[in-house]
């Protein structure tokens, strides 16, 4: 069946909200997804009906409590597919779970050990490892692809020949929306010592992930990218791996036995997720899980990609703007669209856009070494989501147009 973007649009309220006396275009999903009514509702009625402690409570509410929350590791499970609801941590988010990764394994990094990321990440997988870096002395290497996503098989053997102990990567750029060839790289590691991280966060609404079938370590994603609340998010890390790493944080939740000289720590995940957790948000995230699940990524996959190729074909023509990155023709693209109008900072573009009542993100996308690497100082980044249409895309380039003018 067709997908039915107008239907799907009723989910979320905030389009049919006048903003500046305006209608609602939004274009910064690769930012924060818009929250569907199904998952306010669901963080309301806990709040007002259901709100207790978790995991300690021996009274119905909290019984209840712990019975919802742990619902939602098992739905995150078959999310990614892993094989086990004890390999789902639950964080804040990507950056969370990058920098419990980056303080666990790196206490015992020394200037022998080296950790490779791509010239494409965005800071949350760079800054934790900048700051391991200068903590233990240890080595930072940056793996670089070409510019379609693909890797040559002799940057893969220079990697390959620093033995890196961590190898920690994105699948898709936040930036350009490429999608990388993440699937050669972890191969090549695949029997090595490495210790794989990939970062999803772009990756979520775009393609089913399959945890087994890529055969990482690690795997990271926030739930506040695919419908679901701020502050909730998952860490994906295999058994064995979860069981070796010693604990981020230390409080209540994550230990068994305490004692002044000794302590005794649950197992994976409980470990890992120290004091009163983030409860109503991961409720409501596993309400997002749910809302995904009842339509299937793939529904939606034709819609929104045509909708890429609609901007990038008509910015084409606009002689002014220069599409950064790879085009959506013969390469898998989140959906995003990052260009540049010559002669503007993309900042005053996007706040002219503003005044027409459309939203997208003009900087740096917290990405600065790519953006040296480029050589530009930012984008404007257009980023879809099912619930825009082709009309808002008609609507954007006549904005586009009307926007070069006033440049």
């Amino acid at each position: 069946m067709t997908f039915d973007a107008a239907a799907f649009r009723k989910n979320f309220p905030v389009l049919f909200t006048p903003v500046n006396g305006k209608d609602y275009y939004y274009f910064d999903t690769a930012a924060t997804s818009l929250k569907p009514k199904c998952v306010a509702d669901r963080l309301q009625h806990y709040y007002l009906y259901e709100v207790a402690n978790i995991h300690r409570g021996s009274h119905y509410l909290g019984r209840l409590g712990t019975e919802h929350y742990e619902a939602v590791r098992e739905k995150a499970k078959n999310f990614i597919n892993a094989s086990s609801s004890e390999e789902i941590v639950f964080v804040r988010g990507v950056t969370e779970a990058i920098n419990l990764l980056a303080y666990t394994y790196g206490d015992t990094f020394n200037a022998q050990d080296t950790v490779v990321v791509s010239s494409y990440e965005h800071h949350s997988n760079v800054v934790p490892w900048v700051l391991l870096k200068q903590r233990r002395n240890c080595q930072l290497a940056v793996l670089n692809y070409n510019d379609d996503g693909s890797i040559s098989d002799e940057e893969i053997q220079r990697v390959l020949k620093l033995h890196p102990r961590i190898l920690s990567l994105q699948v898709y750029s936040n930036v350009t929306g490429v999608r990388f060839d993440v699937e050669k790289i972890l191969s090549a590691f695949a029997k090595t010592e490495t210790i794989t991280v990939l970062d999803a966060a772009q990756c979520v609404l775009h393609e089913k992930i399959n945890v087994q079938k890529w055969n990482c370590d690690f795997l990271t994603f926030s739930g506040h990218k695919m419908f679901g609340p701020f502050g909730a998010g998952v860490l994906f890390g295999k058994k064995e791996r979860l069981q070796k790493l010693p604990p981020f944080m230390g409080g209540g939740s994550m230990i068994s036995q305490v004692g002044w000289d000794q302590l005794v720590l649950q197992d994976a995940p409980y470990k890992f997720e120290a004091g009163t957790p983030n409860i109503a948000d991961v409720i409501g995230f596993g309400e997002a899980l749910d809302f995904i699940s009842n339509y299937g990524i793939e529904s939606w996959q034709e819609h929104t990609r045509n909708l890429v190729t609609t901007l990038e074909n008509a910015l084409q023509n606009m002689p002014k703007i220069k599409v950064i990155g790879p085009a959506a023709n013969g390469v898998r693209k989140a959906d995003i669209v990052s260009f540049i109008y010559e002669g503007a900072h993309p900042s005053d573009v996007g706040e002219i856009l503003d005044q027409m009542g459309i939203a997208v993100r003009a900087g740096h996308h917290c990405a600065q070494p790519l953006m040296k690497k480029l050589g530009i100082a930012g984008t404007v980044r257009v980023s879809f989501a099912p619930y825009n249409l082709k009309s808002d895309v008609d609507f954007l380039v006549q904005a586009l147009q009307k926007t070069g003018e006033i440049l």
